[in-house]
C-alpha cells in the first residue's frame, strides 16, 4: 500500500455512549466513555429541558473517537451555570443542581450555622471492629456500564477477521502435516 492510499487527515469513529440518570432527584447524569483517557468535553443547553454533551478523544496518531448526544433533563429548573462535571475512570459525571436543591442546601447550611457547637472533649475514640469483605468487585464500573455493549470499531472487526483466517490456515497446515507424516 502506498502512502497515497492512506488518508491524510484525521479519522473519526462516532459512537453512542451508555448513560444513566442517578440521584434522588435524577439530577446526576453518568456517561460511560470506554477507552477515553485524555478527553475534550463540551456541554451546550439547547432548550429549557435539553442539553447536548459532546466529546472527542485521541485513540491513535491520526484516529479519534467522538460522540454527541442530546439529553432531556428530568426537571426544567436545573441551573446550567452551576453544573459540576467530573471525568474519572472512563465515567463522566454531570451533577445539575436545581433551584429546589439550592434552596434545600441553603436551608441546611443556615440550620448548621444556628446550632451551638458542643464543647470539645478529649475522649478516646471508639474503635469498632468492622468486618470488611476482602473480595473486592473486580469490575469497578456501575452496573449500567457493565451491561453496556459497545460495537467494535472497524479496526477491531478487521483484526478479528484476520485472526480467524490465520487460525484456519494454521489448522489446515497442521492437518496437512499430520497426513503427510503418517
Amino acid at each position: 500500500m502506498s502512502n497515497d492510499d492512506e488518508p491524510s487527515g484525521p479519522q473519526y469513529e462516532d459512537f453512542e455512549p451508555c448513560f444513566e440518570w442517578q440521584g434522588d432527584n435524577k439530577n446526576k447524569l453518568v456517561i460511560y466513555l470506554p477507552g477515553f483517557s485524555t478527553i475534550s468535553l463540551a456541554i451546550k443547553r439547547t432548550a429549557p429541558c435539553k442539553f447536548i454533551v459532546s466529546g472527542i478523544c485521541k485513540v491513535e496518531n491520526n484516529k479519534f473517537k467522538r460522540f454527541e448526544h442530546e439529553f432531556t433533563t428530568p426537571k426544567d429548573d436545573f441551573m446550567m451555570e452551576e453544573i459540576d462535571m467530573r471525568f474519572k475512570d472512563e465515567l463522566f459525571t454531570i451533577t445539575m443542581p436545581t433551584m429546589q436543591t439550592k434552596k434545600h442546601n441553603q436551608l441546611h447550611d443556615d440550620q448548621m450555622q444556628n446550632k451551638e457547637e458542643k464543647p470539645k472533649t478529649l475522649e478516646k475514640p471508639h474503635l469498632a471492629h468492622h468486618h470488611h469483605n476482602h473480595h473486592h468487585d473486580e469490575n469497578p464500573l456501575p452496573k449500567f456500564a457493565q451491561k453496556c455493549h459497545i460495537e467494535p470499531s472497524y479496526d477491531e472487526a478487521k483484526q478479528l477477521v484476520v485472526n480467524v483466517v490465520v487460525a484456519g490456515l494454521v489448522i489446515v497446515a497442521l492437518g496437512a502435516y499430520i497426513l503427510i507424516t503418517k
